[in-house]
């Protein structure tokens, strides 16, 4: 019924009505007979008490608009307005048509054209002719309507007449189509010609090259080996970036001198807790802790100052970094001997600054073979708490406990003592709960009740 709001059907029975010679007298019966049973009725019930007769042809008119499109809402009506862009295959006069008629309960007043020209050009498609119009210094609706109009008509034009200077080739061989022939040198499949494969655009996973895919790559067999031999330093990359610690340039290794090496080392913290060994180094027994991410041995300069101090520090360009890229100093190497599990060999160690855990990287484990089986993790044990523990026993027994205090409950004056009802106790679970309560008695946590007490007497 939306023809009721924008007065169509009002018109078309006026035009009606004057182009049969009704006269004014009858122009209202007419349009009741002419008007159907449906809508006469719901005349009827909306003039009640009155007659639908005994109104004016505009009484009526209004009474059916007010009911089938009564008044819209401005602010949603302009929110349509302004949403509604060009759509696809939408011509720009088509565009306008909309937007006017989507104007009509907006009430913009005196500025309707000026609104219209703002969306007309903020919301169509075409860039081209977007941009043309927003050089115009004085623009109007009816100047941009005629601009985006005549260029839309030339840009069609230019289309068509560049789609007929084209020379399609004509081909009299048919086996293609008919699905025999040779295969398509774009996908290697038949039936079909190569100017109308779906693969013209896309681009070779083999030789990178566009026009074909790898299937139909001429090219496949030359570059397996090179494709391999990628693959393999991707996967390599992609290792290199799992472990913790790799025995790899740093990423910043232009800025290293030549020869210098640097690697990553997660953490160097004594947190206590691992799996330790105890090797001699030239005779010396030093606790290590294994760590299968870190590629090289550490001993700390506190500990090779201690046991190892005769043999002499070599310099080293070897660089250490933390997982948050701080540099962990590094004083030098030693060559030493070590021996563990009836194993001996000389094997390089490196020495850092500070007091930190001695670690013993991969390469070491690489030439001491060790008993898996038999290592235990160790971690140590908190002084403080454990005595804590020790000396209140009592306390931390996993018995109840208790103390001896005189306790005072302050009750308001003008508080009540309630009895409330035994809560009840499903049956599967009664010999559970006895089991409990005779618990708690025992524990001196409860006390026995028999019988009634006065505190529950009113």
């Amino acid at each position: 019924m939306n023809l009721w709001n924008n007065g169509v059907l009002t018109q078309n029975v006026l035009s009606t009505l004057l182009a049969n010679g009704i006269k004014a007298e009858v122009v209202v019966p007419t349009f009741l007979t002419v008007m159907g049973g449906k809508t006469f009725n719901l005349l009827r019930s909306l003039v009640t008490p009155e007659k639908p007769g005994d109104k004016s042809y505009d009484e009526i008119v209004a009474t059916l608009k007010g009911h089938y499109s009564p008044k819209p809402l401005i602010i949603a009506e302009r929110f349509r307005f302004h949403k509604r862009n060009q759509e696809e295959e939408e011509s720009i006069s088509q565009f306008v048509a909309v937007l006017k008629q989507l104007s009509e309960h907006c009430e913009f007043g005196r500025s309707m054209s000026d609104t219209i020209r703002d969306r007309l050009v903020c919301g169509m498609r075409s860039e081209a002719i977007q941009k043309r119009l927003l050089t115009e210094s004085n623009l109007t609706l009816q100047r941009a309507i005629e601009v985006s109009t005549s260029m839309e008509m030339a840009n069609k034009d230019a289309q068509q007449l560049s789609a007929s200077t084209k020379v399609h080739k004509v081909s009299t061989e048919l086996k293609n189509k008919a699905g025999g022939g040779k295969p398509c040198y774009r996908c290697g499949k038949p039936g079909h010609q190569a100017e109308e494969c779906w693969c013209k655009d896309l681009d070779c996973r083999s030789c990178g090259k566009k026009g074909h895919i790898k299937r139909a790559c001429k090219n496949k067999k030359t570059q397996s080996n090179k494709s391999t031999e990628q693959r393999k330093s991707d996967f390599s990359k992609y290792k290199k970036k799992v472990h913790k610690m790799e025995h790899t340039e740093d990423e910043q290794s232009d800025t290293l001198s030549e020869g210098e090496e640097s690697l990553h080392v997660m953490s160097i913290s004594d947190n206590g807790y691992g799996y330790w060994e105890t090797p001699l180094l030239d005779g010396n027994a030093v606790q290590m802790q294994e760590d299968t991410g870190a590629a090289i041995s550490l001993l700390s300069e506190a500990v090779y100052k201690e046991k190892l101090h005769h043999l002499t520090l070599q310099p080293t360009k070897m660089t250490l970094k933390t997982y948050t890229g701080e540099i962990v100093p590094v004083r030098g190497s030693v060559i030493v001997t070590v021996e563990l599990n009836k194993q001996k060999v000389k094997l390089p160690l490196y020495i850092v600054k500070g007091n930190h855990p001695a670690l013993l990287g991969r390469t070491w484990l690489e030439k001491i073979k060790l008993n898996w089986q038999e290592i235990h993790m160790v971690a140590k044990e908190d002084t403080n708490l454990q005595g804590i523990l020790r000396k209140h026993t009592d306390v931390f027994k996993g018995d109840l406990g208790s103390k001896d205090k005189t306790v005072k409950l302050t009750v308001k004056p003008e508080s009540k003592p309630k009895c409330f009802k035994a809560r009840p106790v499903p049956y599967a679970i009664k010999p559970k709960v006895e089991i409990e309560l005779n618990r708690l008695v025992e524990s001196g946590v409860l006390d026995p009740v028999n019988g009634l007490h006065l505190f529950f007497q009113s």
